[in-house]
């Protein structure tokens, strides 16, 4: 699932438990909850490998910059901000520590990241090609129920 569904999730929860640890916590829950929702990868339309790479850099970078965007419209209209912060940060931990080039490595050599990894490409749905809007649906309807939900 792309960032921003994550972010806004996270936030939403995070809020929720009006507590910082469990807010990160949660959210790091809820990432996995979400990735076993069929949802559309930007790889899904790239056959090319060697593509892959700078397509999904690119991708990454809008949905980063617009989740974001629409987590800074938010905040300031949050119960509790910082919590809040907290839980969009949770969301988005495992995909920052499973998907960076730099540490990925490392952190799969460690006797947590194996089994974390493990689970997290265990728990990932990606919808076949095929079905490429359904998965978008998915993913514009999380952010649309959270985006409702807002307090």
């Amino acid at each position: 699932m792309l960032a921003t569904p994550h972010l806004l999730t996270g936030a939403l929860i995070g809020q929720a438990t009006g507590n910082y640890p469990l807010a990160f916590a949660c959210g790091v829950m809820s990432h996995f909850a979400l990735d076993g929702i069929p949802h559309t990868e930007p790889s899904t339309f790239l056959q090319d490998p060697h593509a892959c790479w700078k397509w999904n850099v690119r991708v990454a970078v809008v949905d980063v910059l617009l989740g974001l965007a629409l987590l800074c419209y938010l905040l300031p209209h949050a119960s509790h901000p910082g919590i809040a912060a907290w839980g969009a940060l949770g969301a988005v931990f495992p995909d920052l520590v499973s998907n960076i080039p730099l540490w990925q490595k490392r952190i799969w050599n460690t006797w947590w990241g194996r089994p974390f990894l493990k689970f997290h490409a265990w728990i990932h749905y990606s919808i076949p090609r095929r079905y490429w809007p359904l998965g978008i649906l998915t993913q514009v309807a999380t952010v649309a129920v959270v985006l409702c939900l807002w307090k």
